[in-house]
């Protein structure tokens, strides 16, 4: 028989208090955020290393990342984040400003149906004549 079981780091609570985390959370945090400490900068909170084997890992994922080949793929594993949040910020920017024209296209169409002129309608929705027009 088999067992499986899924854990969803993006939905894990990192600011649930250590002190009230089980020891299953906290290996969990360590998993989600091990890249907080691999530079040394940010400091071990105290509940994490009181718990056995929590500073045993952080000092493997250090020996391990300051391996070329090992820094190397974590620096490609940050760098496709980045690129992968831009991307989705560039797609979330172009259906902004399609809203916005469908929105003054719809505007536009109002103000026709109440016989305003085609250049005051260009002047107050910022569309062109033609495109009102059309």
């Amino acid at each position: 028989m088999l067992e499986l079981h899924y854990i969803e780091l993006p939905k894990y609570d990192k600011e649930k208090p250590y002190k009230e985390m089980t020891k299953f959370e906290k290996w969990l945090y360590l998993l989600k955020f091990s890249e907080l400490y691999n530079d040394r900068l940010e400091p071990i909170p105290e509940a994490l290393r009181e718990e056995e084997g929590i500073e045993m890992a952080i000092a493997a994922f250090r020996k391990a990342i300051s391996k070329d080949e090992v820094r190397e793929m974590v620096e490609f594993r940050q760098k496709a984040r980045l690129d992968e949040a831009s991307r989705l910020d560039d797609a979330l920017q172009v259906g902004i400003e399609k809203g916005e024209i469908k929105g003054r296209l719809e505007t536009a169409k109002k103000m026709l149906d109440r016989g305003m002129d085609i250049k005051t309608i260009s002047e107050i929705t910022g569309l062109s004549e033609d495109k009102i027009k059309s």
